[in-house]
């Protein structure tokens, strides 16, 4: 037996495994608890508030690319969408654009900023349209592992960050921020196959640096 499957296994034991790694507490997430009340609200714009990366993210690339690569827009409309901000500045690092098809998925848009700020496809993921699952974990297994580590009421916000980080769950992971100021950091450990939350993230150091 894997341990993912061990980990979803526990269904009637809740466990926290609690140690400091690099300052930081961890929390080894054992099976995720539902229910209680927690309250999460995923942060998007809507599509209308800024047609410069939507229209982006609805250009066919120029060059062309092979077509596992990008997605045929003919006909697809964007969604809400979301920011994926920066840890280190808080600055928007890329723009997630859901595409769809008569209400079918074509594809999620990754469109990042020029250096003069206007709006550059990056990437496609084919076949995509939710946004909260676009990397691991997805929103719904972040707020299991939320639970699971305590977290199990109040107003919380959550939004996908960037940063290269000491702890293992980088580049991509969850930032949620509770309505008391609290922030907590969500990820998916590729190494271990694990969800851990950390209370704070650090910038990873360069090797010499």
């Amino acid at each position: 037996m894997t341990e993912k499957k061990v980990f979803y296994a526990l269904a009637t034991v809740f466990i926290a495994v609690l140690c400091t790694v690099g300052g930081a507490t961890l929390f080894l997430l054992p099976y995720p608890q539902a229910g209680e009340g927690l309250d999460v609200s995923f942060e998007t714009l809507p599509s209308e508030e800024i047609p410069a990366v939507v229209d982006a993210a609805l250009t066919p690339p120029d060059p062309p690319v092979p077509p596992d690569r990008a997605p045929d827009l003919s006909g697809a409309v964007a969604g809400d969408v979301a920011t994926v901000r920066s840890l280190t500045d808080g600055a928007p690092r890329y723009y997630l654009v859901p595409l769809t098809r008569d209400g079918g998925a074509v594809a999620i848009a990754r469109v990042y900023l020029r250096d003069d700020g206007g709006p550059k496809i990056g990437s496609w993921t084919l076949g995509a349209d939710d946004l909260t699952a676009w990397r691991r974990p997805s929103l719904a297994d972040a707020e299991d592992a939320l639970r699971s580590a305590g977290y199990r009421d109040g107003n919380w916000t959550a939004r996908w960050v960037e940063m290269n980080s000491e702890q293992p769950i980088g580049p991509y992971f969850w930032e949620f921020g509770k309505e008391t100021g609290e922030t907590v950091y969500v990820g998916y450990d590729r190494y271990d196959d694990w969800v851990r939350v950390y209370t704070t993230v650090t910038p990873k150091t360069k090797a010499g640096g």
